[in-house]
């Protein structure tokens, strides 16, 4: 876990470590993605490498939505 998301459940440390554990166990690559592999992503659609694609949706998700 890099950012903070989890700790805003109100939940103790160690529930949130075991709840993070639980879901990093489900994620295909075996990690949380890191803020600046999402911020890559925003970035190419907010340049103009991105001008040619139209309607398209980019899940980074580490392989959990193929599962």
């Amino acid at each position: 876990m890099t950012t903070p998301i989890y700790g805003k459940l109100g939940l103790s440390e160690a529930d949130t470590k075991a709840l993070a554990g639980q879901i990093q166990d489900q994620i295909p690559a075996g990690r949380f993605g890191q803020p600046s592999e999402i911020a890559k992503a925003v970035v190419f659609f907010a340049s103009d490498e991105s001008a040619y694609t139209v309607g398209s949706e980019l899940v980074i998700d580490g392989g959990m939505s193929n599962l």
